[in-house]
């Protein structure tokens, strides 16, 4: 699984890689995340999804998750007041590309 953040700050036009991880999904599933963020994600995530807590993910089955809501707690400190971002989450399989999930969106802080 690849995670990558890129955020636009408020002054200037220079888009910043804010977050690029690759990770197991397994590590993902498992909470074993390496940057805070990313421990705040999944945290939400597992509230309002059927995702399991480890491997083997089962197939044929409907994962969902509904109703999430990530508010400025999750930034660290030093994250500019307004910021624009895109979110993308690209799964593999044998890497090969399976899903890709695709975010844009602003935040205040």
């Amino acid at each position: 699984m690849h995670i990558k953040i890129q955020v636009k700050p408020p002054v200037g036009d220079q888009i910043m890689n804010f977050m690029d991880i690759k990770l197991n999904i397994c590590d993902f599933l498992s909470n074993n995340m390496p940057n805070p963020i990313g421990i705040s994600v999944i945290t939400e995530i597992r509230r309002v999804a059927n995702l399991p807590y480890s491997c083997p993910i089962k197939g044929n089955f409907a994962y969902t998750i509904k109703n999430s809501t990530f508010s400025n707690k999750i930034l660290p400190p030093y994250t500019p007041q307004f910021i624009k971002f895109n979110f993308s989450l690209n799964l593999f399989a044998d890497s090969e590309p399976m899903a890709q999930i695709l975010l844009q969106g602003s935040t205040g802080r």
